[in-house]
């Protein structure tokens, strides 16, 4: 059986095609600005300070809040203004990231070794004796 070792994990989320929040406002008088402000659009690949983000929002004053892979607001003060930050890559349909694997107590690969040793020949007996106890056939 064969084995795979690998130190990174790539991470994705799915990115909505557009703002579909168009207005603000008690009666949507407002209208919000959906395209580049700045030249950043939202989910645009940023470098601030040596590390990458995502645009989460923008501001027409010049600033931007950043977030990461997960989505959560990434609190940096002062709030990053667009002239401090580089456009690394637009937005696609998926934000992707490479990030290093976890290290793995001694426990849990200990546990992975088990179940990386059961194979589909050990299993197949106990599968087909509950399959013939099962109510439908």
């Amino acid at each position: 059986m064969p084995t795979f070792q690998t130190t990174v994990v790539l991470k994705k989320r799915c990115v909505a095609d557009g703002d579909y929040q168009q207005t603000q406002g008690r009666h949507s008088e407002q209208r919000i600005t959906t395209g580049k402000i700045g030249g950043f659009r939202k989910f645009d690949t940023v470098r601030y300070q040596g590390q990458e983000y995502f645009i989460k929002g923008r501001m027409s004053t010049g600033y931007a809040i950043l977030m990461g892979i997960d989505g959560n607001k990434i609190n940096i003060k002062p709030i990053p203004k667009f002239e401090k930050m580089n456009r690394v890559s637009a937005r696609f349909a998926w934000i992707m990231r490479q990030q290093p694997m976890p290290s793995i107590s001694s426990s849990t690969h200990q546990s992975l070794e088990i179940y990386s040793r059961l194979s589909l020949a050990d299993a197949q007996p106990s599968y087909n004796q509950a399959m013939e106890r099962f109510p439908i056939q």
